[in-house]
């Protein structure tokens, strides 16, 4: 189990001492994985000097390279491929332009353990709906059209 899953299924949401080892640690995996997954996010961090070892403690996580807004409104950078997301989530645009995240399926049903279960109506990229769900006691999603 990654870091991530186990800090979201971290039964005592507050408890922050409890937990801030796990949250550091699911911290350092994401950005590790990013940085393997997008080249532009790896140049980035590699031009602000980052590395991963240097997040030792929760004080150093603003070492870890932010993307400003209005860079993710100029440019489209995804760490998996467009095909692999089955959520696109774009901003309203009210400033003038718009920036896209992209949930694939694995985080998308990695994101909803509140409930024990996630289900999400979504738009295949062949235009038909489709219920995506898992459950806490079967993790392997089914989709099947809806």
């Amino acid at each position: 189990m990654t870091h991530r899953r186990k800090l979201l299924h971290y039964p005592a949401l507050y408890d922050h001492p409890g937990s801030d080892a796990l949250f550091l640690a699911a911290m350092r995996e994401t950005t590790a994985y990013h940085i393997a997954q997008n080249p532009a996010y790896a140049e980035i961090a590699e031009q602000a000097g980052f590395r991963l070892d240097s997040l030792a403690t929760l004080d150093d996580l603003h070492r870890i390279p932010p993307l400003p807004t209005l860079f993710l409104k100029r440019h489209t950078m995804f760490s998996r491929p467009e095909g692999k997301m089955v959520v696109k989530a774009t901003t309203s645009g009210t400033s003038g332009r718009k920036s896209t995240v992209g949930i694939d399926l694995n985080t998308g049903l990695l994101l909803s353990p509140w409930s024990g279960a996630a289900s999400a109506t979504i738009s295949s990229p062949r235009s038909q709906r489709q219920t995506i769900s898992s459950s806490a006691t079967s993790p392997a999603a089914t989709i099947k059209p809806a």
